[in-house]
């Protein structure tokens, strides 16, 4: 007989009892069913870029770009606003002009105000161009606006606009937004020589409709402004200038929130390198380096041979097949105190220095280049085996809650069979939000002898609990763990903790 049949039999039951008594019947009945069960093993996370099995024993890889350098904070080419006026080149006037005919036709190069960086060469990932055509004309007219430097796809960019009449006094303006990404900038101007330097050609006629005459004087001017908006550069090609950055950056590290503790770690593979993929010569002076727990406030400096002396990283070289890095690195060895510096459980990296891009200058002779799939890069690469000596290292999450009242339940009682397979013990505490005292702790004994240890964990929620437990969104979990006696564990693929809940509820019923 299933459950459903046998809830439905005890209901019949209850039904008929209940028509031979002439009061009202209360019934208490418990039911005990499962609610979960599975396991916590590293199987779990084998896909954690940072954590990987090496045979039997769990390896934890870290390997990320602390302090990549963005070509942003070295060129802003969005600083700069150009703009080019130009005349009709008539005598004082005015001169009428009936429709369809062309006042002018000019070329004028713009000049990027880039201080000492000298461009040739731009692809524009994403951006956009903000023209405003400005025009002192008493008529109605069309502008053709061409930029040759500025191609897609070997078509070079075309702007169409119109004004009305106007006067020196009223000049009319009209704006134009035009997304650029994808575009090749060619900073080399008219001569093919010049460097921050667009070409710009403008046709100015009277337009075809409607049917008006323009009254052209000599003074009449037409405004040409232009503004590189919300860029970001692909790649670019040129004499980036000689530039000072100071390096002052927090790396956040957690995923979790770290409340305290320490441990300790023996074997470790690490080494800190700087990959140069610019077309430039850099040189970094690092001043500092620390590892910091932002609760504990527990700080270490990383220290190792030549760390903090004046480093020189040649230019990388780009080939047919891509870009070959130049790069300077440090080993963490016997002479480092990574150790020391990990065992706070940082989850903060804090890095001050100064970096200088070029500085000999232009030893280039104009062919710096940057591409942004090749970025500078300050990379940390920390391996080592998963055995390590704990003290009283504390994490804390939270767990949502999706519960809904029953008024017929009143009490609930959970119980957690858990079997640790792992060498290393856990207490652990849960409590409700803004409550100081958790409402259900345990701890669990690590393995003995390599035999696992079983543990049964009881709560019983009565009506107050389970009306807490209503009203929360949320349970605050926390876990405390320890290594006996401070030795190492190691930790092995196949530890694991299997959990099985059960619960037991009593439903209070009136008949």
């Amino acid at each position: 007989m299933n459950f459903i049949v046998k809830i439905i039999f005890f209901c019949l039951v209850v039904f008929v009892l209940s028509r031979c008594n002439r009061g009202d019947t209360t019934w208490e009945p418990e039911y005990a069913f499962p609610i979960a069960k599975g396991e916590l093993s590293f199987d779990d996370i084998q896909e954690n870029d940072y954590l990987y099995f090496d045979e039997d024993v769990v390896r934890v890889h870290y390997y990320d770009t602390l302090a990549p350098i963005n070509l942003s904070e070295l060129i802003n080419l969005g600083d700069t606003v150009l703009e080019a006026s130009y005349t009709s080149g008539v005598a004082l006037g005015p001169i009428p002009f009936e429709n369809s005919n062309e006042i002018f036709g000019l070329d004028e190069d713009f000049e990027f105000n880039l201080d000492d960086a000298l461009l040739r060469y731009g692809k524009i990932k994403t951006g956009t161009l903000r023209v405003e055509f400005e025009s002192d004309v008493d008529g109605y007219l069309d502008l053709r606006y061409t930029l040759p430097g500025i191609r897609l796809n070997g078509e070079e960019l075309s702007l169409v606009g119109q004004t009305n009449p106007a006067s020196t006094l009223n000049p009319y303006s009209n704006e134009l937004l035009v997304d650029i990404s994808g575009y090749e900038i060619d900073f080399t101007g008219t001569s093919g020589t010049e460097r921050n330097t667009l070409i710009g050609n403008l046709s100015v006629a009277t337009s075809a409709s409607p049917s008006y005459t323009a009254q052209v004087y000599g003074s009449d001017l037409v405004t040409v402004k232009m503004e590189l908006l919300e860029l970001e550069v692909q790649e670019l090609r040129g004499y980036f200038g000689q530039w000072d950055r100071e390096i002052n950056e927090e790396i956040v590290l957690d995923s979790s929130i770290y409340q305290g503790g320490t441990v300790s770690l023996s074997e470790l593979d690490a080494s800190l390198e700087f990959i140069n993929n610019f077309g430039v010569d850099a040189q970094i002076q690092l001043n500092d380096i620390s590892t910091l727990n932002s609760i504990t406030a527990n700080q270490v400096q990383l220290q190792t041979d030549n760390l903090y002396s004046l480093l020189n990283i040649s230019r990388a070289q780009e080939t047919t097949n891509g870009v070959i890095p130049s790069s300077v690195s440090f080993d963490f060895g016997g002479s480092s105190n990574l150790s020391e510096a990990l065992a706070v459980t940082p989850n903060r990296i804090a890095i001050q220095g100064d970096a200088v891009l070029n500085p000999l200058g232009d030893v280039s002779g104009g062919f710096d280049f940057f591409i942004e799939e090749y970025p500078f890069q300050m990379v940390a690469d920390i391996s080592f085996p998963l055995c390590l000596g704990i003290e009283n290292l504390i994490l804390q999450d939270s767990l949502i809650l999706d519960l809904e009242a029953e008024e017929n339940i009143k009490a609930l009682t959970l119980t957690a069979t858990l079997t640790n397979y792992f060498g290393v013990g856990f207490d652990f505490e849960v409590s409700f939000p803004n409550e100081d005292e958790p409402f259900w702790s345990s701890s669990l004994i690590p393995e003995v002898d390599d035999i696992a240890s079983e543990h049964q964990i009881v709560l019983e929620l009565t009506e107050g609990n389970l009306e807490s437990l209503y009203n929360s969104e949320f349970l605050i979990i926390k876990v405390i763990a320890n290594t006996a006696n401070g030795e190492e564990v190691k930790f092995l693929t196949s530890d694991k903790i299997d959990v099985l809940i059960t619960g037991k509820v009593t439903y209070g019923v009136k008949i």
